[in-house]
């Protein structure tokens, strides 16, 4: 079994400890949540965990609160500093001094052991929607008091449509991202260039390199895995976003258009500047229910179908102007549609704001981090890059949180992980593949390196930190054992690519061989201590320890005395590796079987070294065909264990080639491709 088996384990059930500390306001009254204007006279009733429920009043008639929300549309950059903070506190000073009446939000807020407050606000009545939460001023008795909460305060706001049964939430999927723009004739251009431009930036880290030496074919392959991730829909209109939708399943849109009002019986609505279908200079007003049309791909979807996050870089799409009829913004609607995630800005949105929100935003979330931090991280980096406009409190955020939102997030930094250390490896392939010279190929290769290492200790100092609550402790030891083998694995390829460069420099000198570089024999060294740490978390596990073998004999290269130590240390685990993979042949089936002839074809091959006189060639040989030849049929139509294995051993015949080994690693090669 080779080193690729790391990356097509399952993860043991586990739910890393993210620290964040969940928090849920209800705010209801009695009634339809449409047709009613807010009034300082009207109860709501607030409900908090196991609180008392308790009563609040806005202090605010409806007159008033659009005559100041109409103040905060209409300022420009040109405000003074004092004027546009007097502006925002109008609205944000009252929301804080209710907020600051519920004993609950104050006791959550106090906590000294979680760092980050996630507070979910359900709403019932529409004209709460109205309310900008998000500029709320921490009353004086609060932690930051006087200033505004989600700045001065560990704290994020999402906001929730009551409804009786949630959304469907799968974070854990491989991301593909949908970029939709729409600039039509009449209206300001939108800074559709510079949102690709900072999508592309997001997404560069994952983006896997091309080993193709021909400069065309190389940015043509590296476009085709570009495209693996983002796709660009320029001119959208309501019919192109259908199709687009309806062809391919997005994880993520990203929207940037311009916001407008749409006159309908009861007032006005903010909707979606889009293009005429075939006539891109031509207006096409969309609004709510068409939008979650056409993400649904123009038919009945159920909720799984539906992207996991949409972004609106758009105007207006989180605001509420009229309470008169049934709905809400166009973020509203489109989580009530389904749609788990929905940010927004609810009051007009600057245009550098916007290119900076969708860099942030992107960024955060694509490498797997926790999308509510990254939310804090967006509003602060707003607040702090473009001071002078509201756009830090018009981001607005609805956000579906299932009970194990951070099991799935955990689950998606894991796959994001790998394929982030994917991408890093796929950098030095494409050096080594260019044939830069030792010298500046070496200094290349070291950030490289070091990047890989620390992405690796921060994702198994994550696995240390699994919640007890969740998981067994063999699932927090075999989740252990995960990332230990990860990061071995990791080590040793980067010992390749470092043998590589030595191998590559003896050529140019005429040399047929290397002498086994110092950094590579550093990171097999590294290798083997991370296996043996890992076989320690998970004895029964035999790949590990089959790799603990291998990689001590290729450590030990050039120091007889040091391999005959191991030798004689390591003779009893050579066997009782060997029969743990024979013993899990007599119960697995299809690829574990796979692997566990894959790991006895190596451990026959390891023989060589660990049995001493009792090896025989002979037998050796009989026995790496007949586990060739069931690694072909256990794997049936998956050509992974067959690929993986023989990848495995070409290492021994090519980058750790031994004339003990050779003649039966070139047996087993030459076995499985003739199966594969």
């Amino acid at each position: 079994m080779s080193q690729d088996k790391a990356d097509s384990r399952c993860a043991a059930s586990r739910h890393a400890a993210t620290r964040v500390h969940p928090f849920k306001l209800e705010l209801l009254r009695q009634g339809p949540a449409h047709n009613q204007l807010l009034s300082p006279i009207t109860p709501y009733l607030a409900l908090s965990g196991n609180a008392p429920p308790q009563t609040l009043y806005f202090p605010f008639e409806h007159r008033q609160l659009l005559s100041r929300l109409g103040r905060l549309r209409q300022a420009d950059r040109d405000m003074p500093p004092m004027e546009r903070e007097a502006v925002l506190r109008d609205l944000g000073e009252p929301l804080g001094q209710v907020l600051g009446t519920v004993p609950s939000l104050y006791a959550a807020m106090t906590r000294d052991d979680e760092p980050l407050l996630h507070v979910q606000l359900a709403l019932s009545a529409l004209e709460l929607s109205m309310l900008p939460f998000e500029a709320v001023v921490a009353p004086d008795h609060f932690p930051g008091g006087n200033k505004p909460m989600l700045l001065h305060s560990p704290m994020v706001v999402t906001r929730e449509v009551r409804r009786s049964q949630r959304a469907a939430v799968r974070w854990n999927r491989a991301p593909k991202v949908l970029f939709a723009f729409a600039s039509p004739g009449g209206l300001a251009p939108v800074p559709a260039q510079d949102h690709l431009n900072a999508l592309r930036r997001a997404i560069e880290p994952l983006v896997r390199r091309s080993t193709e030496t021909d400069p065309e074919k190389n940015k043509k392959e590296r476009l085709l895995k570009v495209g693996e991730l983002l796709h660009v829909l320029p001119n959208a209109s309501l019919r192109s976003l259908t199709e687009a939708c309806r062809s391919q399943s997005f994880t993520h849109v990203h929207i940037l258009a311009h916001g407008l009002p749409i006159q309908m019986a009861g007032g006005d609505r903010y909707g979606m500047a889009l293009c005429r279908d075939g006539e891109p200079l031509t207006l096409a007003t969309v609004d709510a229910a068409q939008l979650v049309g056409a993400l649904r791909g123009g038919i009945d979807a159920d909720d799984g179908c539906m992207p996991t996050l949409v972004s609106l870089a758009t105007c207006d799409s989180g605001a509420v102007d009229s309470v008169l009829m049934p709905g809400g913004s166009l973020a509203h609607e489109l989580h009530e549609a389904g749609v788990p995630w929905v940010v927004a800005s609810q009051f007009p949105l600057w245009m550098d704001a916007s290119v900076l929100l969708a860099e942030s935003l992107y960024a955060g979330v694509l490498v797997g981090h926790d999308p509510r931090r990254v939310l804090l991280e967006v509003r602060r980096r707003l607040a702090a890059e473009v001071p002078e406009t509201f756009d830090w409190a018009s981001l607005v955020a609805y956000a579906t949180i299932p009970f194990d939102l951070d099991r799935q997030v955990a689950d998606f930094r894991e796959r994001q992980t790998r394929a982030l250390l994917e991408a890093r490896f796929s950098m030095i392939d494409e050096m080594l593949a260019l044939g830069t010279t030792g010298a500046e190929l070496r200094a290349r290769i070291a950030p490289l390196a070091e990047d890989i290492r620390e992405m690796l200790r921060r994702q198994t100092a994550a696995a240390d930190r699994v919640d007890d609550s969740f998981s067994s402790e063999r699932a927090r030891r075999a989740l252990r054992a995960e990332w230990l083998g990860m990061t071995a694995a990791s080590e040793k390829r980067l010992g390749i690519a470092y043998q590589r460069v030595a191998d590559a420099e003896a050529a140019q000198k005429g040399a047929d061989t290397a002498a086994p570089d110092p950094r590579a024999q550093e990171a097999y060294r590294r290798a083997r201590d991370l296996y043996l740490e890992a076989s320690r978390e998970e004895p029964h596990n035999h790949w590990v320890s089959t790799q603990y073998l291998s990689m001590g004999v290729i450590a030990a290269r050039g120091d007889k005395a040091a391999l005959a130590a191991l030798v004689s240390a390591g003779k009893l685990r050579w066997e009782l590796t060997t029969q743990l993979a024979r013993l899990e042949q007599l119960s697995a089936k299809g690829k574990d079987l796979a692997w566990a002839w894959g790991t006895v074809a190596e451990l026959t091959m390891l023989g060589s070294v660990y049995a001493g006189r009792q090896f025989r060639q002979g037998q050796a040989q009989n026995t790496i065909t007949e586990a060739c030849q069931a690694i072909i049929a256990s794997a049936g139509s998956d050509p992974f264990p067959v690929q993986s294995t023989r990848r495995q051993f070409q290492r021994y015949c090519v980058q750790w080639a031994d004339e003990r080994w050779s003649a039966l690693a070139k047996l087993a090669v030459d076995q499985l491709s003739a199966g594969g």
